[in-house]
């Protein structure tokens, strides 16, 4: 796989905590994510990038990962769901999160949404500054 990749990071609203509860399934699953884009995906190649978007909607009370493959080989959607994918959507299950996932040809697509209730404390104030990290 490709090794280098530029990487910018940003903090989410200067460093918003998650919930105990919420660390293993979000961890788990970008772990997932990336080890498919490494073995798969867009990381597999040296063009390759992901994008990785975390929004908190304080008015609707809604946090939003998304993470954007591009540059990467051709993208099908699998006529099974993998164990991993599998193991993601449970992952979103367990803090009450809805995941879309989108193999589109120019790359894959995951967003998870959740309430933020079930990701930080309900005492920590939420901005909404959306933060992106770029692999």
């Amino acid at each position: 796989g490709g090794s280098n990749h530029t990487l910018r990071v940003a903090q989410l609203n200067g460093g918003t905590e998650l919930t105990g509860i919420a660390v293993l399934p979000i961890s788990l699953s970008l772990n997932e994510l990336c080890t498919n884009a490494v073995k798969y995906g867009s990381l597999s190649v040296a063009a390759g990038r992901v994008a990785i978007s975390l929004r908190a909607n304080a008015a609707a009370q809604r946090f939003n990962l998304k993470w954007t493959e591009t540059g990467g080989p051709l993208v099908r959607e699998p006529t099974r769901l993998s164990f991993e994918m599998k193991l993601i959507k449970l992952m979103a299950s367990q803090i009450a999160g809805d995941v879309c996932m989108r193999y589109e040809p120019a790359g894959f697509t995951y967003e998870l949404d959740v309430p933020l209730s079930a990701i930080c404390d309900a005492s920590e104030t939420v901005t909404g500054n959306p933060a992106e990290l770029q692999l």
